[in-house]
């Protein structure tokens, strides 16, 4: 009597139980959200166009602030003839939206007032003026250093229609058109002063959006879950080790299949040989 050989192919190291086996099946399990986040994010990252992310921006505070590119608290606002004119941090709006050509003045500071002088809106910033046409696009700029006394700190309306600007060193005003700037009579009336008006949360939910519209778009956002930056420095570590983790993932794979296969052909041949 032929004793029977035991198959190393089912109960083996590299069997169906195995040790090959059970940790190509545990790690296949632990690495499934990895590599789901893997494939969805490399295809939102190729068709980031098509799909909007590079225009679409970030308004999640949550998320805004994991990148530390969140708005800042200290809005202000103005009224301009109906026009709300305000800043958020650095960022002067008009109506909500930024303003058009903002990125060409050569000079900001904090915003110290705005009345409307029809057609033109004037904005007064710490370091000069803004003149804006009713689209709110800038169609002139008089820095401060034009009147040599230093930056402005209030900005009002004179009796003649005229612009009033408080200095850090005196008073300068204007005529109607803002041609002629020279400095107050003596016994002039006090011109009236413009002064803040309550920011409307509707109107700090716009500036927050349009401050952050820019500032961090979901491309971005996509391209970082894909390599890990977004989880901090370990993060592309991590997603280094999960890639890894695939490749090993696969070739356990072929190699199991491999295994199974030459197995099952040797067992083959061996019911085809005649008995003895």
């Amino acid at each position: 009597m032929t004793a029977r050989r035991r198959s190393s192919g089912r109960n083996g190291s590299n069997g169906r139980n195995g040790a090959l086996p059970r940790w190509h099946r545990w790690t296949g399990l632990v690495l499934g959200l990895p590599a789901v986040l893997l494939a969805v994010t490399g295809i939102a990252v190729n068709h980031a166009d098509r799909l909007g992310l590079v225009e679409r921006s970030v308004t999640s505070r949550a998320l805004l602030e994991w990148y530390g590119v969140e708005p800042p608290d200290d809005a202000v606002a103005f009224d301009a003839g109906g026009t709300p004119v305000s800043q958020l941090g650095t960022v002067t709006f008009i109506d909500g939206r930024r303003l058009a050509g903002a990125r060409a003045v050569p000079f900001g500071g904090r915003l110290v007032g705005a009345v409307r002088i029809d057609p033109v809106t004037v904005i007064a910033l710490a370091e000069g003026l803004l003149l804006t046409d009713p689209a709110g696009r800038i169609i002139d700029r008089i820095p401060a250093a034009e009147w040599g006394s230093g930056g402005i700190t209030g900005l009002g309306r004179t009796a003649r229609s005229g612009v009033a600007l408080r200095l850090e060193r005196g008073q300068v005003r204007s005529d109607p058109k803002m041609l002629e700037w020279h400095a107050p009579a003596e016994g002039a009336a006090d011109p009236d002063w413009v002064r803040p008006v309550p920011v409307t949360p509707a109107l700090e939910q716009t500036m927050r959006e349009a401050w952050s519209a820019g500032a961090l778009s979901w491309e971005r956002v996509m391209l970082d879950l894909h390599s890990g930056r977004l989880f901090g420095s370990l993060g592309p570590l991590l997603m280094d080790l999960v890639a890894l983790a695939l490749v090993a993932l696969a070739a356990t794979g072929a190699w199991t299949w491999w295994k199974r296969r030459r197995g099952s052909g040797r067992g083959g041949d061996r019911s085809r040989t005649p008995a003895k």
